[in-house]
């Protein structure tokens, strides 16, 4: 009966939902293939709710870190991960949208214009960081650390003693299983739907799956249920 209860709350709800939006999306793509560029097209619907998404994230680790040391529950010291997670959510989701560049109309510097693949004020386009460069690419960068946080280190913290032993040590925040399935919808479609029919717009939907999980992931934390 206890295995049994924990596939389910593994499956459901959470990874359930996961599975039915990668579901919907995929006849989106079927069905209504400019319905689904619009989806994750610059300034559109899916790229402000993808900025939107990893802002909650933040807010709820950051309200979270900030409960616990009011309820000393934890130090700041031991509450350093969580908050630095945070930061980073809070930079994603700036980069998302260009720092607000279009929303308040500021003009980019021709310093950054010049280096940005897309003209845009973020560092995320910068040449450096484009897709075909060798090695070092926003797109790969998104993809390992959405892996190892999504599903590789929650896997390990599961099963593995020494792996939840060092993690519980350094107050590391963990993804919980029950949401691991966005990270692993979001691969899905960035790799293997992308190979099959190559488009820009994969890219970006992968993104909004993956801002999906973190906000889940730190909504669970917030309301202390990181299962």
């Amino acid at each position: 009966m206890g295995f049994w209860k924990k596939f389910s709350t593994f499956i459901w709800p959470w990874n359930g939902v996961a599975i039915l939006v990668w579901i919907a999306l995929l006849l989106l793509h079927s069905l209504s293939f400019d319905s689904y560029v619009w989806l994750a097209t610059e300034d559109k619907f899916g790229e402000n709710m993808t900025s939107v998404f990893y802002l909650l994230a933040a807010v709820f680790l950051i309200f979270t870190s900030f409960r616990n040391i009011k309820k000393k529950r934890h130090s700041l010291i031991k509450e350093t991960l969580p908050l630095l997670l945070a930061l980073f959510f809070i930079f994603i989701a700036g980069e998302e949208i260009s720092w607000g560049q279009r929303i308040f109309n500021i003009a980019t510097p021709e310093t950054i214009r010049d280096t940005n693949v897309q003209g845009e004020m973020n560092l995320h386009n910068l040449s450096f960081f484009d897709r075909n460069a060798a090695i070092l690419n926003q797109h790969t960068a998104l993809n390992v650390f959405a892996l190892l946080m999504g599903l590789v280190f929650p896997i390990c913290y599961s099963i593995w003693p020494f792996f939840r032993r060092v993690a519980d040590r350094l107050f590391f925040p963990i993804v919980p299983l029950s949401c691991s399935m966005w990270f692993f919808v979001g691969l899905a479609n960035g790799q293997t739907l992308a190979k099959i029919h190559p488009h820009w717009a994969h890219a970006e939907i992968k993104e909004l799956l993956f801002s999906i999980g973190f906000c889940i992931f730190g909504y669970l934390r917030y309301r202390s249920r990181n299962d």
